[in-house]
């Protein structure tokens, strides 16, 4: 078989047609569809004995696929059958995909990029794929907590919060941690809805604020411990009490 895969691959170079039938087919191999040689045996043709031709046909088919085929087609269609599958293009590093590792695919994907043919990146485009990760997931959860914002009013995540499957009050304690290595632009997009860079800081303001409030009403600080002040979500008495504590 090795003189016909080196005269076939001698006929690829002038054949685009024979190019895309061969690349579909590892495609489907690696989604993992049913072989179908159909439009390869337009451009080859067999001739042998009958008793056992089909299978053999088949066989010698299939062996055209891998030798002339390039793998890149064949991991692209695993990546494929996992964004069917999955609604996405995140796989994670160690993901294995039919027992290939296709994590470690998609990441040297992002690496080559600047490598990788105009198609190649086109091919990859047209299924979702994320080329940076990290931007990808800064935005996703920027979304997340605006939701969170226009429904609670606010950007005070307790540390432990989820929403739906994202870690948000992680996240949020992430952009604290980060702000001096945040972009400007990133800066300015968590202040315009209202991110709280020191919750402690602003908690303390709401709580003497209330407190200011109610001394102009009163006349006096001495707050009963179950009080409540409107416009204070918080319990200002108990609020007054760990000023006294602390």
């Amino acid at each position: 078989f090795d003189a016909i895969a080196d005269v076939l691959n001698a006929l690829q170079e002038h054949d685009e047609e024979l190019i895309d039938i061969i690349r579909e087919l590892k495609q489907d191999k690696g989604e993992g569809k049913p072989f179908n040689p159909k439009r390869l045996l337009e451009k080859v043709e067999f001739l042998g004995p009958q008793v056992g031709l089909d299978e053999l046909v088949h066989s010698i088919a299939v062996e055209i696929t891998d030798r002339l085929g390039v793998s890149w087609d064949e991991w692209y269609g695993l990546l494929a059958k996992f964004k069917a599958r999955e609604g996405h293009c995140l796989v994670s590093d160690r993901h294995k995909e039919d027992g290939r590792l296709l994590g470690s695919w998609a990441s040297n994907q992002r690496t080559k990029k600047d490598t990788l043919s105009p198609e190649r990146i086109k091919r990859l485009d047209e299924i979702g794929f994320v080329w940076d990760v990290l931007e990808h997931n800064w935005e996703e959860g920027f979304a997340t907590l605006r939701q969170f914002k226009e429904r609670e009013g606010h950007c005070l995540v307790q540390a432990l919060y989820k929403e739906g499957d994202h870690r948000l009050g992680q996240g949020v304690n992430v952009q604290r941690r980060d702000k001096d290595t945040l972009t400007p632009e990133r800066i300015q997009r968590l202040e315009e809805i209202g991110f709280v860079w020191e919750p402690h800081t602003q908690q303390w303001e709401e709580g003497f604020a209330a407190l200011a409030r109610f001394k102009e009403r009163e006349g006096h600080c001495l707050v009963k411990k179950n009080h409540k002040e409107d416009g204070y979500d918080a319990n200002l008495g108990v609020w007054v009490g760990k000023q006294r504590a602390n």
